[in-house]
């Protein structure tokens, strides 16, 4: 009976997910449906993602490992976050819709997407569905949201901020219920958000570390809350090396383009002196 129990609160908790999560898609198609159809009111980055993957669709079946389009060129698998990229083709390639088509959909659904994330974690967090929900609507109402597609443009952090907010979610109901599943898909998602976007990362290892704080205080008191943080790391730890096969060459390669550009940018500043 208990077991029955279990299953039927579960399904419950499911089916309330998914009412939230429609409407959600709801208010996202209220206030951006323009963003499916119409004027491409986008952020001017977006015309530089589409050009990568119009790139791509020039050169397969190989995927091209070189782009020739900026400058002498630039290793086009290794210096950026190709995913989204990838998966906008791809969906493109074994679809009806065209490479456009494909993009509006992934920059409307990252919308909803995110704001369903926001739901669990407000559920998870306060043990309150109500909360939750509000705290979706508000996000979908708040044009900071909008800003990755609107203003900036950029393509890439749009497709994996739904990935920061389902990391978050995950995370939690890790650290809360000390159960391995839950462990392993936060690490997975989490690793996820550096092959979407490096500072979708970043940004998603601070919010756990914060998280991580107050988990580790209120689950095991202040003298070992240690023991939070070194579940954070943990979770961190094995998200990077599911994926340290891109992370660290990605990184190591970042870095030493940043070092070469400001070595370029101090010797222009000492011509100028």
């Amino acid at each position: 009976m208990k077991t029955f129990l279990k299953i039927l609160k579960f399904l419950v908790e499911i089916a309330i997910l998914l009412a939230a999560g429609f409407l959600m898609l709801g208010l996202t198609y209220y206030f951006g449906w323009t963003l499916l159809v119409g004027a491409r009111k986008w952020g001017n980055d977006i015309a530089s993602a589409l050009n990568n993957v119009y790139y791509l669709a020039r050169w397969y079946p190989p995927i091209p490992k070189w782009i020739h389009l900026w400058g002498g060129g630039m290793p086009f698998l290794s210096l950026y976050p190709n995913v989204p990229f990838l998966l906008t083709f791809f969906i493109h390639k074994f679809s009806s819709f065209s490479i456009e088509q494909v993009a509006r959909l992934v920059m409307f659904f990252s919308i909803p997407l995110t704001a369903t994330g926001v739901v669990a974690l407000g559920r998870v967090l306060t043990k309150n569905w109500w909360v939750g929900i509000l705290a979706g609507i508000l996000m979908i109402l708040s044009p900071d949201s909008w800003f990755w597609i609107t203003y900036g443009g950029f393509y890439a952090m749009a497709a994996a901020v739904p990935l920061f907010a389902w990391t978050l979610v995950f995370f939690t109901l890790a650290m809360e219920r000390d159960n391995r599943w839950f462990f392993f898909l936060a690490a997975l998602f989490y690793g996820f958000t550096w092959l979407f976007h490096p500072m979708a990362g970043v940004l998603s290892a601070v919010a756990m570390s914060f998280l991580g704080l107050g988990f580790g205080v209120r689950l095991y008191g202040f003298k070992n809350s240690w023991k939070g943080a070194v579940k954070t790391l943990g979770i961190i730890a094995v998200g990077i090396l599911l994926f340290a096969w891109w992370i660290f060459p990605f990184l190591t390669r970042a870095i030493a383009r940043l070092l070469r550009i400001s070595a370029s940018f101090g010797f222009f500043c000492r011509a100028l002196l």
